[in-house]
């Protein structure tokens, strides 16, 4: 595997771990109001 694969499979997590994130603090806002 060469490096340049890796970081886009890091940019690909980086980016999947962020819209989680971003789903669970969406659904806690809604919670809260």
């Amino acid at each position: 595997m060469t490096s340049l694969s890796k970081k886009i499979r890091g940019k690909q997590k980086l980016r999947l771990s962020s819209l989680k994130i971003r789903m669970i603090g969406s659904s806690h806002f809604q919670n809260n109001v």
